[in-house]
C-alpha cells in the first residue's frame, strides 16, 4: 500500500478593509445622509474637548458639522418647537494602542427650542448616531447623543454626551464641551 501525504499550505491571509477605505466609505455615507439637507436654514461647525467616562484616559479633540432644516414643527401645543438636524464628526483617539482609534460618527436627530426664541436662546438636542467602530469609550456601532446649550447670535456653546445606552459593554461614553459657529 502506498500512502499519500499532502502538504498543507498556509491559508491566504484574510484582507481586512483598512482604516483609509473605511473612512472613505463613511464619508460617502455622511454625504448621502447630508444631501437632503442641502437647502438647510442652518449650517454649523463645532469643535471642542471630550472627556472619556473611562478614568485614566485624558481629554481629546472632537469636531462636528451640523445641518439644521429650515422647517420647525410645533410641539406641546406650540410651547416648544422641534427642528430636524443631521450631524457628522469625530472624536479623536488618545495615546497608544487601541486608545489611538478615532471614532467617526454620523446621524440624525432633533433640536428643541422655544418658538420665537430670537438670536439668544437655550436649546437641547438628541441624536441617533452610527459609529465607525469600537474605541475604549464608545462601544458598538449604535450611539445616542444628548446635549444642551446656549446660542448667542451666530455663536453657541453646548455640552454633549455620547454613549450606547448600555446596549454593548463597556459603556463609558464621551462627554464633550463644544463651541460652535452657525452660518
Amino acid at each position: 500500500m502506498t500512502s499519500l501525504h499532502l502538504q498543507s499550505t498556509p491559508a491566504a491571509p484574510v484582507r481586512h478593509r483598512g482604516n483609509h477605505e473605511l473612512h472613505v466609505l463613511l464619508l460617502i455615507g455622511y454625504l448621502a445622509l447630508l444631501a437632503p439637507m442641502a437647502r438647510a436654514a442652518e449650517f454649523a461647525i463645532e469643535a471642542g474637548q471630550s472627556w472619556s467616562g473611562k478614568s485614566g484616559l485624558g481629554t481629546t479633540h472632537a469636531g462636528f458639522i451640523q445641518i439644521g432644516s429650515g422647517h420647525r414643527h410645533p410641539l406641546l401645543r406650540g410651547k416648544l418647537q422641534i427642528q430636524p438636524v443631521v450631524t457628522a464628526g469625530f472624536v479623536a483617539g488618545r495615546g497608544q494602542g487601541i486608545h489611538r482609534r478615532d471614532a467617526w460618527l454620523a446621524g440624525a436627530g432633533l433640536r428643541v427650542t422655544r418658538p420665537g426664541h430670537g438670536r439668544k436662546h437655550w436649546f437641547c438636542e438628541s441624536f441617533l448616531l452610527a459609529s465607525s467602530g469600537d474605541t475604549p469609550s464608545l462601544s458598538g456601532h449604535l450611539q445616542f447623543a444628548n446635549g444642551f446649550g446656549y446660542a448667542h447670535g451666530s455663536w453657541e456653546v453646548k455640552a454633549r454626551h455620547i454613549s450606547n445606552a448600555g446596549l454593548h459593554e463597556p459603556n463609558h461614553g464621551e462627554t464633550m464641551l463644544l463651541m460652535g459657529y452657525r452660518f
